[in-house]
């Protein structure tokens, strides 16, 4: 590839990642549809920043770049991304009727979608949360990858128009919603970008991005009040609050609150097409309709898919509008493999315009999605930009054909497998089974760094260890010396900086090379602490990452415990399933000398335990001192959370005016306390 083209691509890539990790999404790359870890995103800047030093990309600032020096606000709960209905006008009108069996069933509605459904646009914006005591604004936190730490924004927010910071009344809970930049700002903005008081960087693509960087300026949050920002809201968390009627909580909080709430209505399906054609009339952009439960009380109590409150919540369906399109034909379908053998397909076309940007590749996901869709060379597809950002095949329009797949692997020429899915026979997967080809290995060892939180090891010196046979399996990462990574060129410093990295030293940067020598020889024969659900999640098993890795911990209670599990012990753990039990399984069984090695150096720590470690508890209801205070409470002594009321609840803490959580409590026959009763438990 020439320069001028790695530039374009690299140009082109760096703002979808930055998109995806603002949205809370994983950062799928857009071209070869792998996930890319941090070290990996390092990379990409560094070697853009090489080709281009002036490229404005560099200048824009964005969620990945600042992550690392910015304090952090826990979310409790996660902030979750919603689940979405896209595609074409049939895939969404089947997810809708999905989501909507899927509620009558499990709350056993009898009365038409029109009487329990409620829908607001969806806006597109950057997600966050403002939390008050007594009324006052203490902190603003952005929504992260894992729904949990977010970026503390609190200083820039308060230059937010719709960011209260002392609210009328004393109320002590928070205040979800997107930080948006109105349509009539943003053309402004582009109309005067040459004559900009300030160096912003590139000129911004769409109002979400713009905002994105805004409110991001933690140099100098004066800029984020020249930037004309606004916040609206769209979900109010507090005991304070006593409506469990959606309708009557957004009229709450304009009136009472005085903060802005994004305005919701009972659902009618004829609205959907409606809002669409409304929506060119707002100020600010939207790129659906969010239906929810009315009844809030009923809606946590859905829960979440898989079980896991970092996953999409039951009770809310995204309905996504319509996006551009355009229908180029595949020129050449090129492979790549992943660090777990599967072979990724990528579409090449001529360019096309989408959004504003060029296109001329595009993931087409896997085997059995070119088998199902029958993709290939000659084939016109219909792509589209999700989120206006991310390109995406959604259809064949002509050209159908028997797809051509490589027999042998492209990195190490290994014959290659046809995967396919036990409970889904259209799931097939290519793979390369050889667990020594250099792409798996190359891009094992950055997920494995990335997941530990290793800093500043890109994705090239992985490569240059690898084709070193330095590193050919994870445990000799901890094997490395200086003298060895300078001898395949990697400079005395750059050397010294990358054992220290991967033996996790503290700003091994601002420490001269005589004392980095001396705290490299210290720290290798330690072993490191990390926490055992991070630890699991970095071995990079497929469908198995840091949401298992808890999951398996809480239920486990230790390492050795996850390892010997059986097929069907690992099948029961809460968010798991099936599949992802067999492949669990099939790896410890298969790489049981890799993971002693590593247990060498590594030492897995438990969540630290208390004598409610073995129960969990579910709130319902108002508390005098709310109820995040209560389950801070409990969590403190070890005890588990739970949204909703399900058998694997041990009790359920009934405060005022409980609502549907209480009578499941009953239909289960589940320990109901009083917050006294849980005062003795304390």
């Amino acid at each position: 590839m020439s320069h001028a083209n790695e530039i374009a691509e690299l140009e082109s890539v760096i703002p979808v990642l930055d998109t995806l990790y603002e949205e809370g999404e994983d950062c799928v790359h857009p071209l070869t549809g792998k996930i890319v870890s941090d070290s990996e995103y390092d990379a990409m800047r560094t070697r853009l920043a090489f080709l281009a030093p002036k490229s404005p990309v560099l200048k824009d600032v964005t969620a990945s770049n600042v992550s690392t020096f910015v304090k952090k606000v826990k979310h409790t709960p996660p902030m979750v991304s919603i689940h979405k209905a896209n595609g074409t006008l049939d895939e969404r009108n089947k997810e809708l009727d999905r989501w909507k069996r899927d509620v009558l069933k499990e709350l056993s509605y009898k009365e038409p979608v029109e009487k329990w459904a409620v829908q607001a646009y969806k806006l597109d914006g950057v997600a966050c949360a403002l939390y008050y005591e007594k009324g006052k604004l203490v902190s603003v936190g952005l929504r992260p990858r894992d729904g949990v730490t977010g970026e503390d924004v609190t200083e820039n927010a308060k230059f937010v128009e719709g960011v209260v910071q002392q609210l009328p009344i004393p109320l002590t809970g928070t205040i979800r919603g997107e930080i948006i930049c109105k349509k009539s700002v943003f053309e402004k903005v582009k109309a005067d970008w040459q004559n900009a008081k300030y160096d912003l960087g590139s000129e911004p693509k769409n109002p979400r991005n713009y905002a994105a960087g805004s409110i991001r300026q933690f140099k100098n949050p004066g800029i984020t009040k020249e930037r004309q920002l606004t916040f609206i809201a769209y979900v109010i968390i507090s005991d304070d609050v006593k409506e469990t009627d959606e309708i009557e909580r957004a009229k709450w909080s304009n009136k009472t609150l005085k903060v802005p709430y994004v305005q919701t209505r009972p659902f009618r399906y004829d609205d959907l097409a409606k809002l669409e054609e409304m929506a060119e009339d707002l100020d600010y952009e939207v790129d659906g309709v969010v239906l929810s439960v009315r009844n809030i009380d009923d809606r946590e109590q859905m829960g979440h898919h898989g079980g896991s409150p970092t996953n999409p919540p039951k009770g809310r369906l995204a309905w996504k509008f319509e996006e551009e399109h355009a229908d180029p034909k595949i020129k050449e379908i090129p492979w790549e493999t992943g660090r777990t053998g599967e072979l990724i397909p990528v579409a090449e076309f001529p360019g096309v315009q989408l959004a504003g940007t060029t296109v001329c590749r595009c993931t087409l996901h896997n085997l059995g999605f070119m088998l199902r869709s029958k993709i290939g060379v000659g084939t016109i597809v219909r792509i589209i930009k999700s989120g206006k950002i991310i390109p995406k095949v959604i259809g064949v329009i002509s050209g159908h054909t028997t797809p051509d797949y490589p027999k042998k692997c492209p990195t190490c020429g290994h014959a290659t497998v046809v995967e396919q899915s036990a409970s889904d026979p259209d799931m097939k997967s290519l793979m390369c089974p050889n667990l020594s080809c250099g792409a798996r290995a190359v891009n094992s060892i950055c997920h494995y760094l990335s997941t530990l939180g290793v800093k500043g090891v890109a994705e090239s010196t992985a490569q240059k260890l690898y084709d070193a046979k330095l590193v050919k399996t994870l445990d000799q990462l901890y094997s490395l010396t200086p003298k060895q990574l300078a001898d395949i060129g990697m400079g005395d410093r750059n050397s010294r900086l990358c054992v220290a990295r991967i033996h996790m030293i503290d700003q091994a940067e601002k420490v001269d090379d005589k004392d980095l020598d001396a705290a490299i020889v210290k720290v290798q024969g330690k072993m490191k602490e990390v926490p055992l659900w991070q630890f699991f999640a970095a071995l990079g098993i497929e469908g198995a990452g840091k949401t298992a890795g808890r999951a398996l911990v809480s239920h486990f209670g230790n390492f050795q415990a996850i390892m010997n599990a059986k097929e069907e012990d690992l099948a029961e753990v809460d968010g798991i399933g099936d599949k992802t039990a067999k492949v669990i399984a099939d790896f410890f069984k298969h790489n049981k000398t890799l993971v002693d090695n590593l247990l060498e150096h590594i030492e897995p720590q438990l969540p630290k335990g208390g004598k409610l470690e073995k129960f969990t508890f579910c709130f319902t209801g108002g508390f005098p001192e709310g109820k995040s205070h209560w389950e801070k409470k409990v969590e403190e002594l070890g005890g588990k959370m739970a949204s909703s009321v399900s058998k694997k609840v041990n009790y359920v803490v009934v405060g005022t005016d409980a609502g549907s959580k209480e009578k499941k409590a009953d239909e289960l026959g589940i320990q109901k306390l009083s917050l006294d009763d849980l005062k003795k438990m304390l």
